[in-house]
């Protein structure tokens, strides 16, 4: 009698369990929903302002700017891969990311740097002798053009860079810039290194 009780109320536990289970959110899901994310610097602080792309296959391209707090909504977003890319000036820019979106509930989470933290890192791979990555990321930074990030950024590209070719279209794209006196004593001291 006793092991008919316990047989009874394991069974209407398994019973309810069964039920709760199956009334829970699936993480994997068809169709469409919103998508949510969040863009942070390299101190986890909000981003705002940063153009988020998210390519949804079939469904094209969808657009969001993340708010005050960092945070982007994409509407209307189909499950399955997604690949991100974005920018705001004076950041890294984020590239192909792929992501898979099978959980309304997940949050996209990216990272991204500034200026200031992308040059402090490129100091530390010249250091240690890693031109090549410090080249691309360098090459990560998107910067509106002429302004006083963008002159260090090109200035930096042209210590690094690997010929005359690209230094000398480095120092061309300066000299059109409020750099052209930073060019000339560039120049200058080329000439006395004799070395390009």
């Amino acid at each position: 009698m006793e092991c008919r009780k316990i047989i009874c109320r394991f069974c209407l536990l398994f019973f309810f369990f069964c039920l709760i289970s199956s009334c829970a959110t699936k993480p994997k899901f068809s169709g469409n929903a919103d998508l949510c994310g969040l863009v942070v610097d390299e101190n986890n602080r909000p981003v705002k302002g940063f153009v988020i792309h998210a390519f949804c296959g079939f469904s094209g391209m969808k657009s969001a700017v993340t708010n005050e707090n960092g945070i982007f909504v994409i509407e209307n977003v189909p499950s399955g891969k997604i690949i991100f890319s974005g920018e705001k000036k004076n950041y890294s820019k984020l590239s192909d990311v792929n992501y898979q979106f099978i959980n309304r509930g997940d949050i996209f989470c990216c990272q991204v740097k500034s200026v200031k933290a992308v040059i402090d890192l490129v100091d530390e791979l010249i250091l240690r002798d890693e031109i090549q990555t410090a080249c691309k990321l360098l090459d990560s930074v998107s910067c509106e053009k002429k302004s006083a990030e963008w002159g260090l950024v090109q200035s930096y590209k042209f210590f690094l860079a690997d010929s005359k070719n690209k230094k000398t279209e480095i120092l061309s794209s300066l000299k059109e810039s409020a750099f052209c006196e930073y060019v000339k004593n560039l120049e200058v001291f080329i000439k006395r290194k004799k070395t390009f």
